[in-house]
């Protein structure tokens, strides 16, 4: 299953958007950017691939990111070698 997750501005901050679930306010666009990040990567902890578009204030995409499986395991590896 593949989950597009966006960060977009709206008057008084950013929204987090996706398409599994209801729709997140912030004031920050770097928080709303971060939920977006923690949010695709528990998906792709729970085996699902993620989409994150991050959007400027006047709306036009300024990032996407992917988070998949295999790269949350690469993560994860990486964490337990650095944790030695």
């Amino acid at each position: 299953m593949s989950i597009e997750i966006s960060v977009r501005p709206v008057p008084g901050g950013w929204t987090v958007a996706s398409s599994f679930g209801q729709a997140l306010m912030f004031i920050s666009g770097g928080r709303a950017e971060r939920a977006a990040v923690a949010l695709a990567q528990a998906a792709a902890a729970a085996g699902d691939q993620a989409e994150v578009l991050i959007h400027t204030r006047d709306g036009r995409l300024a990032g996407r990111r992917w988070y998949t499986p295999a790269l949350n395991l690469v993560r994860e590896v990486q964490d337990r070698a650095l944790r030695r």
